[in-house]
């Protein structure tokens, strides 16, 4: 599902009926700023306008040009929360409101023109919810494990309330799992500090009796930052459409998407982080009747690197700490360890995959729950 979006609309698609509402933020080398974005006092009302900016430049052709952003987090301005979940068939629902908001605002805009729109920025989210004793933090542990690129930053945030976010990111793009209670909370006591922004009001969801106890909630969120990046990560998930809002909110484009990220989640963990033994030893049996290829030296090596997992350490950690300026040496064992046969007695993102699969919108009045007592 779509959570937050940066539309660019031209000149002949909009029509702005009082400029001045637009405060200028910055003027240089022949381009002009100007915003209008929402209140605290509207977030406190429950109205999440878009966040509006007009930019005035001169194009390659030496033509004064006007476009227009608009960002918005899509369940926020229709539901006024991002828990709730938007479907498919809640489409024509979003541009109407749109519109309406827009109006609202001083501008005219058409709903066929907000559906051909370009998509400058797209955030695609997904909500877990667990209510057999799962934990946000049991999952998220799973997902650090994983050997992911040198070449892309990891950062783990930990709450107060043992709750964590784990982001794998780059300057383009971001891929974050983090526990949605325990980010509202933080966003509770500061927003400047939260993944959530604009959050404060959220937190009257919870305010309803409990039947679902427990109750927690894993959010899984993409945020691909430009066009640039939108276009690579559609070719590597193989889909092809224009980078229009119509199609990037068309159901098979987020479910695909996100498809394509799990799997690398999932990718980066060998199934031998999986395996179960009652002891060390009983660990390095199992490498050593299922694995015959492998060579005593490459077989200590694998059976370590999993008791390092076991106890607290990452793939990535290990591939950094063994590579010593020579990554040929970590990718080896990485390699080695990957393609290690061992009985898989757990599936961490099991239940992540049937609900993608599933792909029902997650709506807060299926639960009836007080999320914070």
């Amino acid at each position: 599902m779509i959570d937050t979006i940066s539309l660019v609309l031209s000149e002949r698609n909009y029509k702005i009926l009082d400029t001045s509402k637009f405060k200028l933020i910055t003027s240089q080398r022949g381009v002009s700023r100007r915003v209008l974005n929402p209140t605290k006092q509207d977030y406190t009302k429950g109205l999440h306008y878009p966040r509006l900016t007009l930019i005035n430049r001169f194009n390659r052709g030496g033509w004064q040009e006007q476009t227009l952003q608009i960002q918005v987090s899509l369940p926020k301005m229709l539901y006024g929360n991002n828990f709730d979940e938007l479907s498919e068939s809640d489409f024509e629902e979003v541009l109407a409101k749109f519109v309406t908001f827009l109006d609202l605002r001083g501008i005219e805009v058409h709903s066929e023109d907000l559906r051909k729109a370009r998509v400058r920025t797209i955030h695609y989210g997904k909500n877990f919810v667990y209510t057999d004793g799962t934990t946000p933090k049991m999952v998220i542990d799973k997902i650090a494990q994983g050997n992911y690129s040198l070449r892309l930053d990891t950062e783990m945030t930990k709450y107060r309330n043992n709750g964590l976010n784990w982001k794998l990111h780059t300057n383009s793009w971001e891929l974050a799992f983090y526990d949605k209670k325990a980010e509202l909370q933080k966003a509770k006591i500061s927003e400047a500090r939260s993944e959530e922004k604009d959050s404060a009001e959220q937190m009257k969801l919870f305010d309803e009796p409990k039947k679902y106890r427990p109750f927690e909630v894993l959010r899984m969120e993409l945020r691909l930052n430009n066009r640039v990046k939108i276009k690579h990560a559609f070719k590597l998930a193989n889909i092809e459409v224009p980078l229009t809002f119509e199609n990037m909110y068309a159901e098979n484009v987020t479910k695909k998407i996100l498809q394509h990220y799990l799997g690398m989640v999932e990718d980066a963990r060998p199934k031998l982080l999986d395996y179960r033994a009652s002891s060390d030893d009983d660990a390095l049996a199992e490498l050593s009747i299922k694995n015959h290829a492998l060579s005593p030296a490459n077989m200590l090596a694998i059976a370590y690197l999993k008791y390092k997992i076991d106890h607290g350490d990452t793939l990535r950690a290990i591939r950094e700490t063994v590579t010593n300026g020579a990554d040929w040496q970590g990718r080896r064992l990485m390699k080695q360890a990957k393609e290690a046969h061992v009985s898989q007695n757990e599936q961490p993102f099991a239940y992540l995959w049937s609900e993608i699969r599933e792909y029902k919108a997650t709506r807060l009045a299926d639960y009836d729950i007080t999320i914070f007592e």
